[in-house]
């Protein structure tokens, strides 16, 4: 007389099983914490609200289903406008070697975004590239569409941050690497050893 209730728990049981197997798998997420304070000065002394803006605190990358997403917080970002330059930039290497590099700047109240691919002479047509600034969390958010970059299943990952402020002799700079052993080089980006896998 158990043989229903005893099928029924053994459907829901499948049902369970199923249900999980059918969920999508959750994002990989991988976060590098930098030194506070190291924010480089390329051309001089830079303010210290400038060198605040640029102070990467943690560089956090996350690798979905359909983009790649890179999230650096800072000490203390300075709004971008008229005369307040932010820039964040993040190197990617794919597992057969192609280095690209996506590029997010606001100047001028005009935002500019570009992916590149080492060794290329034009800008990689992507569809979906995204910068968000996001000042009341110190944040700047760089979102890759996995597609552009010839959907890797890993990627080597690094970035550099920088702020400029003022005009002429006035201007101030300043640069900060995701790495404790980064540098202030833009245009070397220095990559994490750790592969950062979809997820």
């Amino acid at each position: 007389m158990r043989i229903v209730p005893l099928l029924a728990s053994a459907a829901a049981a499948t049902a369970l099983v199923v249900a999980g197997l059918a969920a999508p798998a959750a994002a990989a997420t991988q976060t590098r914490t930098d030194a506070a304070g190291d924010a480089g000065e390329p051309f001089g002394p830079a303010s210290e609200g400038v060198l605040a803006s640029a102070d990467i605190r943690t560089l956090k990358g996350v690798h979905g289903a359909d983009t790649l997403t890179f999230t650096f917080t800072v000490a203390d970002l300075i709004a971008p406008d008229f005369f307040t330059d932010v820039d964040a930039s993040v190197r990617m290497r794919t597992p057969g070697g192609t280095d690209y590099r996506a590029a997010f700047s606001v100047f001028q109240n005009q935002k500019f975004l570009s992916l590149s691919k080492a060794g290329g002479t034009t800008d990689v047509d992507c569809d979906g590239l995204v910068g968000r600034v996001l000042p009341a969390k110190d944040q700047l958010v760089v979102v890759v569409p996995r597609s552009c970059v010839r959907n890797p299943r890993t990627v080597l990952f690094g970035g550099v941050t920088s702020t400029a402020s003022g005009i002429g002799a006035d201007a101030s700079v300043a640069v900060d690497d995701a790495r404790r052993n980064g540098g202030d080089d833009l245009e070397e980006i220095r990559l994490g050893t750790r592969p950062l896998a979809r997820g």
